[in-house]
């Protein structure tokens, strides 16, 4: 028992050290953690089959939503649940969890027992310019091939339950926040868990 709560303090004490020492962002790792292990581009499909390719050469984030292939293969967002190409991991996120939906992909930025994945999205706020400003929106996600939530205190906690320490630092905090350093200590906390 002794040694349980001193290996909890050491991680803990760790965990603070490297938040501590983190940027204001909230991805202060290495976001080269995120990428597949294999080198080449990839779409997978809604019936789970992995097409490789060469190159993407199209993801559909400007223009039409479909990705293209430098193999000539193209598909259309609503036949994917994700893709890998030269700029990292995608997966698709629809608010419904219906992903024959359109949807939007999302770039996967810490990969782990719990993935974290980011999106840039138009703020409802203003700036004192009067312009709208874009923020960054968390989304994260147990293991892969699951449901993908949004990043938040009520979302995180049953994700988290098997894993004492990080469930702890995160249950304090009420459902609806999204204090990204202290969601970030307990997602760090869990992908560390031995």
């Amino acid at each position: 028992m002794k040694k349980l709560k001193s290996f909890s303090f050491l991680l803990l004490s760790s965990l603070i050290f490297i938040s501590c020492s983190s940027s204001k962002k909230f991805a202060s790792g290495n976001e080269t953690l995120a990428l597949e292990k294999q080198a080449s581009d990839f779409v997978q499909m809604l019936n789970g089959n992995i097409v490789k390719t060469k190159k993407i050469i199209s993801s559909g984030f400007t223009g039409k939503k479909e990705v293209k292939t430098s193999d000539g293969g193209i598909y259309s967002w609503k036949e994917l649940v994700a893709f890998k190409n030269d700029k990292g991991y995608f997966a698709k996120y629809t608010r419904n969890d219906d992903l024959s939906e359109t949807g939007y992909f999302i770039a996967r930025v810490i990969k782990g027992n719990i993935n974290v994945y980011k999106n840039r999205e138009v703020s409802n706020q203003t700036g004192a310019d009067g312009r709208s400003t874009n923020v960054n929106v968390y989304y994260i996600q147990k293991g892969n091939g699951t449901r993908i939530y949004e990043l938040t205190a009520g979302n995180l906690k049953p994700l988290v339950k098997d894993y004492e320490l990080a469930y702890n630092l995160v249950a304090k905090l009420a459902n609806y926040s999204n204090n990204n350093k202290k969601l970030e200590d307990a997602i760090l906390s869990y992908n560390s868990k031995p």
